[in-house]
């Protein structure tokens, strides 16, 4: 994959919960997966206090089209505003654009 991109979220501790999408939601991302053909991978560290979802496409053209129609659905289910809420900390890395 030429475009790679790396959502990192570090809790402060176990007892506090993931952001998370419904069931309805997640079903839907998942749609716009395999509709612009993005592979996703959820790695979590030894302790748990960090999940790093990394997403990858062709390219960033290939990618936009999901981002753009995924959006809605992250600001819908509350992703960020819910991890500020719970204290865990959000960062978004482009790891791959060539």
């Amino acid at each position: 994959m030429a475009f790679a991109i790396e959502y990192t979220f570090v809790r402060p501790s176990t007892d506090v919960a993931w952001p998370e999408f419904s069931v309805d939601q997640q079903t839907q991302i998942q749609a716009l997966r395999e509709t612009h053909n993005v592979s996703s991978t959820d790695t979590f560290s030894e302790d748990n206090l960090t999940w790093v979802r990394r997403q990858a496409a062709e390219s960033m053209e290939a990618y936009t089209p999901f981002y753009t129609e995924g959006q809605p659905i992250w600001e819908a289910a509350g992703i960020i505003y819910n991890a500020q809420q719970a204290d865990i900390t959000v960062s978004l890395d482009i790891i791959e654009n060539t």
